[in-house]
């Protein structure tokens, strides 16, 4: 973001300083949505690993699996948030698109994972003792 705030300060005083800062404005906000993208990825992987451990982990220790995901889950949520601001500012339809899309993808695939996991947490710590 600090990008985006330097972009913010430059002078424009003239058109061509007034064109200048706003190329560097909308270049900081495609940078400024790849780093919430990423994190929404890093969460994702989260979220599978948790799926993993709500599977195969300790029953013991099985509700950490959940706290893992919904911890995930509101990482990604905030990170999309991120995305969709920086987005809404974006004046190239094509890019601000892809930006959107990306993270609707990614947090459809959270909330589709997320589900899974607390569904089978559930199941696991609700399920007959034997």
């Amino acid at each position: 973001f600090d990008t985006v705030s330097a972009a913010m300060k430059r002078p424009k005083a003239t058109p061509e300083e007034k064109a200048a800062r706003q190329a560097a404005l909308q270049a900081a906000l495609v940078s400024a949505s790849e780093v919430p993208l990423e994190t929404m990825r890093e969460c994702l992987e989260v979220l599978r690993l948790a799926a993993i451990a709500a599977e195969q982990g300790n029953v013991h220790a099985v509700s950490d699996a959940a706290v893992a995901a919904l911890s995930a889950r509101a990482g990604l949520a905030g990170a999309a948030f991120n995305v969709a601001i920086n987005a809404a500012s974006l004046k190239d339809a094509p890019t601000a698109s892809r930006l959107r899309e990306e993270a609707g993808r990614l947090s459809a695939e959270a909330a589709r994972i997320e589900s899974g996991v607390l569904s089978r947490v559930d199941r696991r710590i609700h399920a007959p003792a034997g």
